[in-house]
């Protein structure tokens, strides 16, 4: 599956029925678009100034070989742990400057 930048986007931006933000990611994605992604919200996350504990935002001072190395070894599952990680940062996010 090649990854769509602007879907990735418009997901990130959206919220389902149930008013939180969606994940950056379906669950349809293969090892390597996860890789891929992370290294990409990693270098230029659109909206990490926005949420603190994004482990994005985190990942974006190591050099690309380091960054890179660190994620060839995650399994799968770590790999989906990473986008729960930001999503819930992201809604916690939310959550702070709706009712501070």
């Amino acid at each position: 599956m090649a990854l769509n930048w602007d879907q990735i986007a418009i997901r990130l931006s959206s919220c389902g029925t149930d008013g939180k933000y969606l994940s950056a990611i379906t669950g349809d994605e293969s090892e390597g678009d996860l890789r891929a992604l992370v290294v990409r919200l990693a270098q230029a996350c659109p909206i990490c100034q926005e949420h603190f504990g994004c482990p994005f935002c985190a990942l974006r001072h190591l050099y690309h070989a380091t960054l890179q190395t660190w994620l060839n070894g995650m399994s799968r599952t770590a790999l989906l742990g990473l986008f729960e990680l930001e999503c819930e940062a992201r809604n916690r996010a939310w959550e702070t400057k709706v009712n501070p």
